[in-house]
């Protein structure tokens, strides 16, 4: 019975919270999705490069969390700028929210080797909401307000961030660390019912800090820690990452989020520019005693530039210059 309604409940979560919660998604591989987080990534590789998601929160019950992304950047202008396109499709219930960004970012040389960079970036888009009313039972909930028909609305979204890269730092190595923040316009989504009701949803700033590293322990060992913090309008989370790459294949981690799971991470890397992994999320939470846990599963590919071939001049030697 609980599960048969929780699709129920949750939309009544979104209609009282309003914009008093978390509105994002939750990323497990966080450290390998930074163009969800962050518009200045965009070009930060000398590659073109695409990540998909798929996550499924909260397996077990009915309704619950599920979203799909996608994200494609790459570097333009000689690699002094990058340019980027996100979609995130999130399922929650009975209402779907569709995200889309366009993101560009300019990168700014701190040395003259051009192994230590800031990129500062923004990205502009819409964020569309619709709700399928006719599967809800308004006098259950105790809210005539809540829609009884299929209803959507659009809204501009606008994000912002600053990326920094440094090639090494001592013995550490792919050294990042950024800022950034999503739904700075904060916009109103406004659903109309049959009754001329309107119900309102407030897109609330995110933000944003997230660094890491890697550190060579052996030949075939490599430590890499990553960090998260999260601060949505009442809630801060943070998400603690340590991963094993062992021979620059097979990749293996936990992640601790706050007040929330214990999360293992599997992950294998094809080639240099090919690696996917998945992971589960162990529920530490209440609803550890209903929910069957978390799945992500995520892909990156990259498209490596090539150097122009340069042009070997046509050169005719003559007797008159021997």
């Amino acid at each position: 019975m609980i599960r048969k309604y929780f699709a129920l409940a949750l939309v009544a979560l979104l209609f009282a919270a309003k914009s008093h919660a978390q509105q994002d998604p939750y990323y497990s591989f966080f450290m390998f999705n930074k163009m969800a987080y962050n518009p200045a990534y965009a070009g930060s590789k000398d590659a073109v490069c695409a990540t998909s998601v798929y996550k499924k929160q909260w397996s077990g019950f009915a309704g619950a969390p599920e979203f799909q992304t996608l994200n494609i950047n790459s570097p333009i202008a000689k690699q002094r700028a990058g340019v980027g396109l996100g979609l995130i499709n999130d399922k929650l219930g009975y209402e779907n929210s569709l995200n889309v960004v366009f993101s560009f970012a300019y990168k700014i040389k701190l040395n003259s080797a051009g192994t230590s960079n800031l990129a500062v970036g923004a990205a502009g888009g819409f964020m569309q909401k619709s709700l399928d009313g006719t599967k809800l039972k308004p006098e259950q909930m105790g809210d005539p307000k809540i829609p009884i028909s299929k209803v959507s609305a659009t809204a501009p979204d606008i994000n912002g961030g600053v990326y920094y890269t440094n090639t090494s730092i001592g013995r550490l190595k792919n050294v990042y660390a950024g800022l950034s923040a999503t739904h700075l316009m904060q916009s109103t989504i406004s659903y109309t019912t049959i009754n001329g009701n309107t119900v309102d949803s407030k897109l609330a700033t995110h933000y944003y800090l997230m660094a890491g590293a890697a550190l060579d322990l052996t030949s075939s060992l490599t430590l890499e820690p990553n960090i998260l913090i999260k601060q949505a309008p009442g809630k801060m989370q943070v998400d603690l990452n340590a991963f094993v790459l062992y021979n620059n294949k097979i990749r293996g981690g936990v992640i601790y989020r706050s007040g929330d799971a214990l999360i293992g991470l599997i992950g294998y890397q094809f080639t240099e520019n090919f690696h996917a992994g998945y992971s589960y999320d162990f529920t530490t939470s209440q609803l550890s005693k209903f929910s069957g846990g978390s799945h992500e599963i995520y892909v990156t590919y990259c498209f490596k530039f090539k150097p122009p071939v340069p042009k070997i001049p046509n050169i005719r030697l003559t007797p008159r210059y021997l």
